[in-house]
Order: structure tokens, then sequence, then C-alpha cells
């Protein structure tokens, strides 16, 4: 196979029609219907039925139209980058929380760099994702690291509790937001200040969280980087107090794979993110 046939191929499946495909790729009507039968014959597939109206991907070759498309566009986004002068490439990081915290960071590099790409995803379960995939993980300090061996702690955050309007002080039902290993010592301290948390509504799904508040069936531990949306409702308050203070400000940390796995571009955002934050080496 050719990478001219593969082209021929795709125009073709395009336009179901050798007439409009070989006008389009500015070539005659023989020449691209022998160019496809060739290709058929390489394969040993049949990839056209043709009618006397239009020509249509048979199932098998809508399964190599599929692979073809995609090896076809990897090939031109890489003579495309190979042209460019600079820093190219595709970051792709993962992240357990909001990412605000590094998105002017990235801002500042992307400045730099216009022709490095991102992509962020957002990671629900730990278990779902595949870490080759990643080339950084943005978490909290007691999160999953995926076996990242380095790890730069770039800040920490406050936590707080999320109350119904008026209810600070009151005896109520409690749900941790953020489920994690100081969430027992946390009610405890509440114990003692007289309030007697019930925590049968605890949760490790976030939507079940949120329809848990929404309901008012109890308050959360949480941190300010995931409280904006019970700002200014009139439906929360948020508390700060001896209770939470220093209890669970978890730190912010980027993980990232080894040096050896991670291309140039990430390998420079990792530099590039390492001055930004003040990280010593």
């Amino acid at each position: 196979m050719e990478l001219l046939q593969l082209k021929y191929f795709l125009e073709v499946a395009k336009h179901e029609s050798i007439t409009q495909a070989a006008a389009s790729l500015h070539v005659s009507q023989p020449s691209l219907s022998m160019t496809i039968q060739r290709l058929e014959r390489e394969l040993g597939a049949k990839l056209f039925e043709r009618s006397k109206r239009r020509i249509t991907l048979t199932a098998k070759g809508r399964k190599f139209y599929d692979a073809v498309y995609t090896a076809v566009n990897s090939l031109e986004e890489a003579r495309i980058e190979l042209t460019r002068e600079g820093l190219q490439g595709h970051i792709i990081i993962g992240s357990y929380m909001p990412i605000a915290i590094v998105l002017p960071c990235i801002h500042a590099f992307a400045d730099l760099h216009p022709d490095v790409r991102f992509t962020f995803l957002s990671i629900v379960n730990s278990f779902s994702v595949v870490p080759e995939n990643l080339d950084a993980l943005l978490m909290y300090g007691h999160s999953n690291a995926l076996n990242f061996n380095e790890i730069m702690k770039i800040g920490s955050v406050k936590a707080v509790m999320v109350v119904p309007a008026g209810k600070a002080q009151e005896t109520t039902e409690y749900v941790s937001l953020i489920q994690n290993d100081h969430y027992e010592e946390f009610f405890y301290n509440l114990y003692h200040e007289g309030r007697i948390p019930n925590i049968r509504y605890l949760t490790n799904s976030r939507s079940y969280k949120q329809e848990l508040l929404e309901e008012g069936l109890g308050v959360g531990l949480s941190n300010h980087l995931l409280t904006d949306k019970f700002r200014n409702t009139g439906k929360y308050e948020l508390v700060e107090g001896e209770h939470v203070a220093g209890l669970y400000d978890p730190d912010i940390c980027l993980a990232w794979r080894g040096d050896m796995y991670l291309r140039p571009a990430a390998k420079a955002l990792k530099e590039f993110m390492r001055e930004w934050f003040k990280i010593s080496a």
C-alpha cells in the first residue's frame, strides 16, 4: 500500500462518488478507479459497494476507513509539526481536583510555546485511569499518585465546612465532601464540641454529595477550591474554626511520569512549573 492510495481511498469514501472524488483530486476517473481496485486486490477485501448512483463503504471498508483516517491524519500532523519552529507537542494532564491553581502557569507557558497542545482529563476513579496516557497528575497530597515517581508540592488549600444557612451551631447530620484519612478525627472533634454527627450519608460520589447537600440533608468537610458553587446562594455558609483549621488542609501536588517517558514538551513544562512554583530540585 502507498500513502497516495490511502488518500485516494479516503476521498472516494468522503464523496461516495468516483466522479466527484476524481474532480477533487484533479485526476482522471479511470485512474482513480484503477487505484481503488488495486488497493482492494492488495487487501484481499471488497471496500466499496458500487451502484449506478453512488459508491458506498462495505462493513470491512468502514473498519478500514476508521484506521486509515486516523493514520493519515496523524502523519499529516507530524508533517506540519516538522515544518514548524520551536517547541511542539501534546501534553496530557489528569486531575482529581479543579485545575484553576495551575492555569496561570500553563497560560504563561502556552504564550512562550503556542504550538504545544494541552488535554485536561478529570479523574473520578483512579482505577479506571491508564497512567501511561498521562504526562502529569494534579492531585491532593493524599490522592493516588498512580506510581508516578516525582511529586512536586505546589501549594495547599484551607479546609472549610459547608453548612446549611443558620445551622452552624446546631446538632445536625454530616456528609463528607472529600473522603480522606482524617474524616473520623473531624467527626470526633465535632462530638466533643457538643455536636453529634450522623455519618450515614457518607459517600464517595461527588454527584451524590451534591444532591445530599442540595436537599439540606447534611453539611460537609471540603476546601476552598471546591466551595465556589455554594457561595452567594443563600442556602449555605462556610465555616472555618478550630475544629477545621489544620485538621485537613490538603497539600496540592503535581505528580510526573519519569523523565525517560516524558516527551520534550512535557519535560519543558515540568521545568517551567518548577521555576513558576519556586520548587527546588
